[in-house]
């Protein structure tokens, strides 16, 4: 993975058996090489996309499945995983009139690496808004598709340490504790 510390990770790929499959193969693959313990406590999302031309438009529909990765390094079949999770339809994205639905079948691969930052960027908007993604290697390069980390964390930890520090520090003038005291009300507003 590409963070220190992941919350979760993602594999972003085409919605049909061959991709569900091969994405499910890389989380459990990501998630093995971890101890077994820091495995089941990251987050897990197989997240595909299937053309839809509804109304003559050129459009991706996108879907998302949360894979339990206490499952995924216990070696239970892709298909076996994929039949016990929903599949949240996360709604349609209309792609720009220069990617040409006959290129996706002339390379896959290609079209892919193209649509992915489309498809990424709609999981976080609709499934993590609150997290911080981090751009993954996407294509055939190593890595995740998705990863974000803790985010959420760091935000509550500064707004805790400002709050403990205005219960200490009482601001006045130009005095040093008036100065760090704007610092960290700074830093927790950057944020936000």
């Amino acid at each position: 993975m590409t963070a220190r510390n992941p919350k979760g990770h993602a594999e972003i790929k085409p919605d049909n058996d061959g991709g569900r499959r091969e994405g499910v193969e890389q989380l459990r693959s990501r998630l093995t090489q971890m101890p077994r313990k820091d495995a089941g406590r990251i987050t897990s999302w197989l997240i595909t996309y299937a053309e839809d031309f509804a109304g003559g438009r050129h459009r991706l529909r996108v879907f998302a499945r949360r894979i339990d990765s206490n499952l995924l390094v216990r070696n239970v079949s892709a298909s076996d995983l994929l039949s016990r999770v929903p599949v949240i339809d996360l709604g349609t994205i209309d792609l720009p009139p220069t990617i040409k639905m006959p290129f996706r079948s002339e390379n896959p691969a290609l079209f892919g690496n193209i649509v992915e930052g489309l498809v990424r960027k709609r999981f976080h908007q609709r499934l993590i808004p609150r997290e911080r993604l981090i751009p993954g290697s996407g294509g055939h390069r190593r890595g995740a598709d998705a990863v974000w980390e803790l985010a959420t964390f760091y935000r509550e930890l500064a707004a805790g340490l400002a709050e403990e520090l205005a219960a200490h520090s009482k601001p006045s003038g130009d005095s040093l504790s008036a100065v760090r005291f704007s610092q960290v009300q700074r830093s927790i507003g950057d944020t936000e």
